[in-house]
């Protein structure tokens, strides 16, 4: 028999992956906006930010798993403040998070019915939609959908005139699901990632009964989890081993991706004028012909968009340049 630890202890750790202490002058994008700072504890701050007086902010990245790296911020109004917090908080600690924040919290001992817990308050709101980055994120990696989430040319030219026109009249503007699932079906096994992101777009957007959307998500995300696992072990097995190629890798990656982020603020001029994905096209030719060895791939391409949308220190980067007009 399974005893109590097996059914309450945390499945994945999540730890502290680098610690980032940065000064924003006034003007900075990063700086938070005088009105959400209304706590009594953040006067000085709330202060200094209207005052336009420096401020330094202590970002603390962290990896769940092998889920995508996240981080979480706090402003301070001096660099010492900043620096000392920061030790708080040493590279390879082992953290808890709630709602992209630290928890700290010890287990109540008796039931306080003025502090409901965060899990309990979004869970009786309702936890939202479908995970749409998932889905996106295994759709994009699938060379289904683009960097911007359009059809890639490989499915249009499979569907054709004829197949988008019969699907638009049968599906009107939610026929571009339709068409990748019918692409991802025919093409990938039914258990795969993308096979079951298509199903929760159909479900979502299609589908006259909701049932398969909620029942496709959370297959989904166990999918994910399970090849997580998987890759966690593979991962773990090679460090055991000895083997570098992983930080190799992952370190030619974070080279080409700088390189991407340079050339896409150089076509800072260009926003407004084109599009977000023609701007994203551009760039990534022109890092093919600065850089010998830059990847050519579309699956690549796609999955370095999809970084820099969601991944610092790229995301904040590529929003001051392709949002600043949203």
């Amino acid at each position: 028999m399974k005893d109590k630890e097996f059914w309450t202890q945390a499945n994945r750790d999540t730890v502290i992956t680098r610690v980032v202490v940065e000064e924003l002058p006034d003007g900075s994008l990063k700086r938070p906006p005088a009105r959400f700072l209304e706590c009594p504890s953040e006067t000085m701050l709330r202060r200094a930010v209207t005052s336009g007086d420096p401020i330094w902010v202590l970002q603390v990245f962290y990896q769940t798993g092998l889920a995508q790296e996240a981080r979480f911020r706090k402003f301070f109004i001096s660099s010492e403040e900043a620096y000392a917090e920061s030790e708080n908080f040493p590279v390879g600690k082992k953290i808890q998070t709630i709602l992209g924040v630290p928890d700290e919290r010890q287990a109540d001992e008796t039931f306080n019915p003025n502090a409901l817990s965060p899990e309990t308050q979004l869970s009786v709101f309702g936890r939202g939609e479908p995970p749409y980055q998932l889905v996106f994120e295994s759709l994009v990696g699938a060379g289904v959908f683009t960097a911007s989430y359009d059809l890639t040319e490989t499915v249009s030219s499979w569907l054709g005139t004829s197949g988008q026109s019969f699907l638009e009249k049968r599906f009107g503007e939610n026929w571009k699901d339709v068409a990748v699932l019918e692409y991802c079906s025919k093409h990938f096994h039914p258990t795969s990632l993308a096979n079951v992101a298509a199903r929760v777009l159909v479900a979502e957007s299609v589908a006259r009964f909701k049932f398969d959307a909620g029942y496709a998500s959370r297959e989904l995300l166990e999918l994910f989890d399970g090849a997580e696992k998987l890759a966690l072990r593979s991962l773990n097995t090679k460090k055991k081993a000895g083997s570098s190629g992983g930080r190799a890798s992952s370190a030619r990656r974070l080279a080409n991706l700088e390189i991407l982020m340079q050339q896409i603020e150089q076509l800072s001029g260009a926003v407004g004028l084109i599009s977000e994905e023609r701007i994203v096209e551009q760039a990534l030719e022109k890092s093919v012909a600065k850089q010998k060895g830059f990847p050519k791939s579309h699956k690549t391409h796609a999955d370095y968009g999809t970084a820099l949308r969601s991944e610092e220190p790229f995301k904040s980067r590529y929003e001051a340049v392709l949002k600043k007009n949203a």
